[in-house]
């Protein structure tokens, strides 16, 4: 049987252990039938599996699934951003005709882009708010009146890895379409029947 706990505040690993192994003697001895060949022992738990309990081969699985599921999602929104910079090839070819330098194209996209990313991390950001406040509520709904005392409050690192993800891919899929926009031939792309 595994139970998941807490220590209490100041309590460190070593001391939980040793109270747990005094009082499993202590059930051996006062029961010796039941307890034979049975004994108690508390390790660290881990999310990522560094602790002896097989919760954390989940939580790895879990991990792998989560960053599939993001990679699926950021190459769809590079594509549809990369076919939007397509579409907007004639536009980028009348900037370029009517004297726009090649700086002025990246900072007008890479505003672009940075918008839309930090738009997505406000709203993903909201959204991470709020499931950290409702699933606790669920849990403890569903645990017969048993106090559940769960915190899945985001921290600063979340916020510094979200906005750094938002500023790579927003790096990521504003050069390709700038390239090339610097690469195409001005006058068949501003024609209106151009098509690409």
């Amino acid at each position: 049987m595994e139970l998941f706990g807490r220590l209490a505040p100041g309590v460190s690993v070593s001391a939980a252990r040793a109270d747990v192994n005094a009082i499993s003697k202590r059930l051996q001895s006062a029961y010796p039938a039941a307890n034979k060949n049975r004994a108690a022992f508390v390790e660290p738990y881990s999310a990522l599996g560094a602790g002896a309990l097989p919760a954390g081969m989940f939580a790895r699985l879990f991990l792998v699934v989560g960053a599939l599921a993001l990679l699926i999602v950021c190459a769809n929104t590079a594509n549809l951003m990369l076919s939007r910079a397509v579409l907007r090839q004639r536009e980028m070819a009348v900037r370029q005709t009517l004297g726009a330098s090649r700086g002025r194209i990246f900072r007008m996209l890479l505003a672009e882009g940075l918008a839309i990313s930090f738009t997505a991390l406000t709203a993903a950001g909201l959204f991470t708010i709020w499931a950290s406040r409702a699933i606790p509520r669920l849990m403890q709904q569903n645990q017969n009146g048993m106090q559940v005392n769960l915190d899945f409050s985001p921290d600063w690192r979340v916020a510094v890895y979200g906005v750094a993800l938002a500023v790579f891919s927003t790096l990521a899929v504003t050069v390709a379409p700038t390239v090339r926009a610097w690469r195409q031939e001005l006058l068949p792309s501003s024609k209106p029947a151009s098509r690409a």
